[in-house]
């Protein structure tokens, strides 16, 4: 993570304008308050794992219980208003909680769940896509600047990224490896568990001292990862709806009310952009272009 230049960058926030104050003593007071946020390096506590693979498991067991039960595959099937403006072409977020933030031991679970519609698309288009790891430099960029598959090999399909995002005015770089299965719940419907398996920090990316951190160890913004995704088939198109849970440091009384805002609107932007590249990908249709990447593993809940 690069924090030379964050006061450079702190002036610029509009902070003043929100506490009719001088800029000077506004860029001050969020120097003050945020600095120490985006510099001072965390380390993951047990505590903190141990609650993030709880929430994890609870996630996961409430999808399988919703289906199990008789209800609806896609939550959006829920509440017609939102199933409608997907239908329409809308991608619609919303919050897994009242502010999609959970407080939990040492840290912070965000859950946000994003629903997209991508018309004239089959199943196979839209996974021949999402499978395709080692081609997620290409659909995801800036973001995700590298990528390559691990594994193909049995029901769990492995991959890394490399991701580049500017957060809070920081630039933080991490490696990431994750762990993805797939069931096949209906002809048209499927779904999958995705979670990241090891996430380390790169330390002053792009400068000749770039090193990677043991896992656990830098700023914290991304500990954990996961997402649980659908995809049905109907209306002459394919629904994706993507649950995203991330684990990240706690974030102190004092700077939430000036953090919040800009966490929130971080989360909404990235699962609405992921699904708008996924669309644009599904779209651009070459098969010439897409590598066959990780086969369905087409395996129904419950099978060995």
């Amino acid at each position: 993570m690069q924090c030379s230049a964050t006061r450079r960058h702190l002036c610029r926030v509009s902070i003043s304008k929100r506490l009719g104050m001088g800029s000077c003593v506004a860029a001050s007071l969020c120097c003050f308050l945020l600095t120490p946020l985006l510099c001072e390096a965390v380390e993951l506590k047990p505590k903190t794992v141990a609650a993030w693979d709880a929430y994890f498991r609870k996630a996961t067991a409430a999808m399988r219980a919703r289906l199990d039960s008789g209800g609806p595959f896609l939550a959006i099937d829920q509440w017609p208003e939102r199933s409608a403006r997907v239908r329409n072409g809308e991608i619609v977020v919303w919050p897994e909680s009242s502010i999609g933030r959970i407080e939990v031991p040492g840290g912070l679970i965000h859950h946000w769940t994003a629903a997209a519609f991508i018309a004239g698309a089959t199943q196979e288009n839209v996974l021949a896509v999402v499978q395709s790891y080692g081609r997620y430099k290409k659909y995801y960029q800036p973001t995700i600047t590298a990528s390559k598959e691990i594994s193909c090999a049995g029901e769990e399909q492995q991959f890394s990224v490399r991701l580049l995002k500017k957060v809070l005015f920081v630039t933080t770089a991490l490696e990431i490896e994750s762990s993805v299965r797939q069931f096949r719940e209906s002809e048209k419907q499927s779904y999958s568990f995705a979670w990241s398996t090891r996430i380390r920090e790169i330390e002053n990316h792009g400068s000749s001292s770039e090193h990677l951190l043991d896992p656990g160890l830098g700023s914290g913004y991304i500990w954990r990862m996961a997402n649980i995704s659908r995809f049905e088939q109907r209306d002459n198109g394919v629904y994706i709806e993507v649950e995203v849970m991330l684990l990240s440091r706690d974030i102190s009384a004092t700077a939430m009310w000036l953090v919040k805002p800009v966490v929130t609107r971080l989360s909404r932007s990235a699962v609405t952009t992921v699904l708008e590249q996924t669309r644009k990908a599904v779209h651009s249709g070459d098969p010439a272009d897409r590598p066959d990447g990780c086969a369905t593993v087409a395996t129904r809940v419950g099978a060995q």
